[in-house]
């Protein structure tokens, strides 16, 4: 799953494929083992914490957030990037250094990114459950 997630990832940000491919992929391992280990062995307190039957669903809705997120915002930030480049060169000119004069972008990728997953949360107990049940009995 991690490995199909990082070439989704870098396919739809035209990211080098043969160059990231492998350290995507770790870093989506890594922090999704992280995330997993955290939610089944203290949230849900599983004597088991990879058993399957809770693991591979768990860690789908959560690769597929974090692919959705990261897209978002790396898309979020190339694409400023490109359209306020003399806004960036501006700041770097007036003595900004390359982190100062980047983190506007970032914060902005940031806050576009983590939109969608926010809404979602903020309406799951209003429309997506009840039509999630609704659905399975029907």
């Amino acid at each position: 799953m991690s490995f199909i997630a990082a070439y989704t990832f870098l396919v739809r940000t035209k990211l080098p494929i043969k160059q990231l491919l492998g350290t995507i992929a770790l870093a989506l391992l890594c922090s999704l083992a992280i995330i997993d280990t955290y939610f089944m062995g203290f949230i849900v307190r599983l004597d088991y914490v990879f058993e399957a039957r809770y693991f591979i669903p768990v860690s789908g809705m959560l690769l597929g957030n974090m692919l959705t997120a990261n897209i978002l915002a790396l898309n979020s930030f190339f694409g400023s990037i490109d359209r306020e480049q003399q806004y960036y060169y501006y700041m770097l000119g007036n003595g900004a250094t390359h982190s100062e004069s980047l983190a506007p972008f970032i914060r902005q990728a940031i806050v576009k990114s983590f939109n969608p997953t926010v809404a979602s949360m903020a309406i799951m107990g209003l429309i997506s459950l009840p039509g999630t049940m609704t659905g399975q009995m029907l």
